[in-house]
This record gives C-alpha cells, structure tokens and sequence, in this order.
C-alpha cells in the first residue's frame, strides 16, 4: 500500500513539475561537485560517472511510466545526435529511476520503448533510488549537465514539450559550457 502512494506522488509532482516547465532556480546554472556513481545499463556492466572523466555529460533522468520523459525523448535523440556530429565531446546518460517493476519486465519494458523508436540511448538503471537521491531530484524529467571539471553547471526539471525548445535550450547550455572550459 505504502509503495503504491509513494509512485502516486511522484507521478503527481512529476505531472505538476512538467506542466510547470519548472527549472530548479531563475536560470538552472550551478557549480558544485558532481557526485560519483556506479550503475548497471541494460546488458548488466557496470558503468561509474568517472568513465567520463573530460567530458562534458548530460544526465538525464527518467522513469517508464513518466508520460513527459518519453514525450521528450525525440528532442533528446536529435540533441545527441546534433552532438555526435560536432567537435564537443558530449555523452548522454539516461538513468532510469523511481520505477516499480521486476528488474527483467523493467529492462524489458526499456528496451521496448528504444527499438519501437530507434533511439540509440545509453541506459543505466537506478533500482534503489540511489543516485536520483545523491542528486536530489524532486520530479521527472531532470536533467543535468556535468562539465569536464566534474561539476554540476545546469540542472531543470520538466519540459516545455517543445523538441525544438529542448533541443535548442541544451545547444545553448553545452556551448556555454564548453567555451567557459
């Protein structure tokens, strides 16, 4: 019972943070320390945040049953590939958390969602709420942005369900970032 209204108030907060394109301050920058995590992807290995030392990431957290996560799954997908072709090395890490299902009907329900739609996501999963906790994120979707430093520099939840608005707002993020590095 409890766990049932624990997954309906995230799924409330989470509707009412999407519904309010809610960022987590006036203008989302930060600069604080990224915390080190270590997470399973969906073929089982293990995949820490420090593999990406130098890099500049892009957390973004999500759940199955978070009907704005999946909406702003295109504007993710042409982000990343928008980087893919430019000199900015930028790595996408879609951490699946606040989910309720057996760990097999979980990845097989992600995986689902991916083929269905050809998205080429690098999927980790946070079974135990850890890592969405060190972060303490408040609703889905959340997105954060970690510099080559290791620093947090951006985080907002919710989306504006605009692509181009998401795709466009990430551009201008990762290229202020880069330059500032």
């Amino acid at each position: 019972m409890i766990w049932k209204l624990k997954t309906i108030a995230i799924l409330l907060i989470s509707i009412a943070f999407a519904q309010s394109d809610y960022k987590s301050n006036s203008d989302g920058y930060k600069n604080y320390h990224a915390h080190n995590f270590t997470l399973p992807d969906l073929e089982g290995r293990k995949v820490s945040l420090s593999d990406y030392k130098d890099q500049i990431i892009v957390l973004d957290f999500w759940a199955t049953w978070c009907t704005p996560c999946i909406a702003s799954f295109p504007a993710m997908k042409e982000a990343q590939n928008y980087f893919k072709n430019k000199n900015i090395d930028v790595k996408f890490l879609f951490i699946d958390t606040w989910e309720d299902l057996e760990q097999d009907v979980l990845i097989n329900d992600i995986k689902t969602i991916l083929k269905k739609n050809n998205y080429q996501f690098h999927v980790l999963l946070d079974l135990n709420s850890e890592v969405v906790e060190k972060y303490q994120i408040e609703g889905l979707p959340t997105k954060i942005i970690i510099g080559r430093d290791g620093n947090v520099k951006y985080m907002s939840t919710g989306s504006s369900g605009d692509p181009n608005e998401v795709v466009a707002e990430l551009k201008e993020i990762i290229s202020k970032i880069n330059k500032s590095e």
